[in-house]
């Protein structure tokens, strides 16, 4: 989850609606370092840029399938079992599934509990297609199911 891609400034200008891009980290009000005010959903290269600006990964696929492979900073809480209690509020927070309809319910729960979140549009499925790294738990390639 760490800044990976250098500092992030928070006088970046958003060209790709992420609320974040390369290199920036967006303040918002409450000077928690992270812009409030994500879009609904983003495509798979927006969302590997929050994450690489320290952003939160959250996969709430079921367990057989994040085994099958995973995006590797992703942290996993399936849906069933989702509680914003869990989820950091202080991070700018992505939420992924297979195809993007149950992270769409899951980021409109978190964003009721005031949680900064986007949907990742089109899952993992997206994810992949977009050549973005898929892995196992013990780093082999996955894929997903």
């Amino acid at each position: 989850m760490g800044e990976r891609m250098g500092s992030c400034r928070p006088d970046a200008v958003d060209k790709g609606g992420t609320g974040l891009v390369p290199g920036t980290r967006g303040a918002d009000a409450a000077g928690t370092g992270w812009n409030a005010d994500l879009p609904d959903d983003v495509e798979p290269h927006h969302a590997h840029r929050i994450v690489d600006c320290g952003g939160y990964l959250l996969d709430v696929r079921e367990p057989d399938e994040w085994r099958a492979g995973h995006a590797p900073q992703a942290r996993h809480l399936p849906l069933g079992r989702l509680d914003p209690e869990k989820v950091p509020s202080d991070v700018a927070v992505v939420v992924v599934c297979r195809s993007g309809g149950r992270s769409a319910r899951a980021a409109e729960l978190l964003r009721g509990a005031g949680v900064s979140v986007t949907n990742l549009s089109g899952g993992m499925l997206a994810w992949a297609e977009a050549g973005l790294p898929v892995l196992t738990d013990d780093g082999a390639p996955g894929r997903v199911e």
